[in-house]
């Protein structure tokens, strides 16, 4: 009895191993081929932040629909199966295949979290140097799938700070400009975004949870 018991124990061990790894190993993954993607280019202007929300499609030279990237505010709860939590956020998925993964603009092999990508646009990363931070800041690239996105902001405005007892609040978008690229990249091989070369920039004050600002300073390699 107690033979069977340690088999069926190590077996059962062995199996949540094999779909750690397996799991992992799809984060990291790479076809040769992906389906070669058309061109796109577009802009949109929000004059309420508000109120941002946007949706693209991706297609192949046959038309065929490959990818939806779908974009709002944290005020949207019009997807059960995403938690939209950026004051703007876009998210990505494919249309052609089951994928483990809430959007495929993570770089996180075992992401857990909806918001674990930088496809989550946050004010205060917006707003100072922070808006010029590499890869973090208005600007984002994204290589992934036989393509390569951009996603951009501009034009943006932001309400006046009213902030009481001379502490300051975290900034509050009122309106942009949003520009979406993509462009077939054969070098784009994994299956989710590659990491960005560029480390997230840390908070200025870590020990106060409540207090959002960045240190963007100093723009460290991720390597």
């Amino acid at each position: 009895m107690k033979r069977i018991l340690f088999r069926r124990l190590t077996r059962n061990i062995l199996a949540v191993f094999a779909l750690l790894l397996f799991s992992v190993c799809i984060g990291q993954a790479s076809i040769e081929a992906w389906p070669i993607v058309v061109p796109l280019k577009q802009s949109m202007v929000f004059p309420d932040a508000r109120k941002a929300e946007a949706r693209f499609t991706i297609v192949s030279g046959e038309g065929k629909l490959l990818y939806l990237m779908e974009c709002h505010t944290s005020a949207y709860e019009g997807d059960p199966d995403f938690d939209y939590s950026g004051d703007f956020e876009c998210r990505l998925t494919s249309k052609y295949s089951k994928e483990v993964y809430s959007t495929l603009l993570t770089d996180n092999p075992q992401q857990r979290r909806d918001w674990q990508s930088r496809g989550r646009f946050l004010a205060e990363e917006l707003v100072g140097k922070c808006a010029d931070y590499p890869e973090y800041g208005r600007v984002r690239h994204f290589r992934l799938r036989g393509m390569k996105l951009t996603l951009a902001m501009s034009d943006l405005k932001f309400k006046a700070n009213n902030g009481k007892g001379g502490r300051e609040q975290r900034p509050q978008l009122n309106s942009f400009r949003f520009d979406i690229q993509v462009e077939p990249d054969s070098t784009a091989k994994s299956a989710i975004a590659e990491p960005a070369p560029f480390a997230e920039p840390p908070r200025t004050h870590p020990e106060n949870p409540k207090d959002t600002a960045l240190n963007c300073e100093v723009v460290k390699s991720r390597r």
